[in-house]
């Protein structure tokens, strides 16, 4: 979620992810996902941006990191997010920046976190166009030798 924090230079932020990876080295990413969903708890913790797969599909191939895996996720929560977020935001008389998440009662965790691995699995397996997050997996390509001894 780094790069989606005020203050983040994205374009720095990657180059530096890129520079310290060895060849061969993995960049696992999660941003969050859509404007639309943008929310109090964004406004909370300093979040600036929100992303679509394509972007993050970009960035990364903008800084030669191959895109091994890229997808949605968080499905099932997205339409009740964004309901949840549009009516805050007519309800609301002046922003709050008090996050609008909330810790549940453990019997209600357990169950979302059931909920959860079932979208992880239907998110990746079937590539749905829409979710909360943006999961992507980038490789750092080994150097080819230019020729040169070793």
């Amino acid at each position: 979620d780094v790069l989606y924090h005020s203050g983040v230079d994205e374009m720095r932020a990657l180059a530096e992810m890129r520079r310290v990876l060895k060849p061969g080295g993995v960049l696992v990413m999660n941003l969050p996902a859509f404007a639309c969903l943008r929310g109090t708890h964004d406004d909370a913790v300093c979040g600036d941006k929100r992303y679509r797969a394509c972007q993050v599909r970009l960035l990364l191939e903008g800084h030669s990191l191959r895109t091994e895996m890229i997808h949605y996720w968080n499905a099932w929560l997205f339409l009740p997010l964004l309901l949840w977020r549009r009516l805050g935001h007519f309800l609301a008389a002046q922003p709050d920046v008090e996050s609008d998440l909330m810790l549940p009662p453990k019997w209600l965790n357990r169950l979302l976190v059931c909920g959860g691995k079932i979208d992880a699995w239907l998110c990746r397996t079937f590539r749905l166009p829409l979710g909360s997050s943006v999961f992507a997996v980038a490789i750092k390509e080994a150097a080819t030798s230019g020729g040169q001894g070793t």
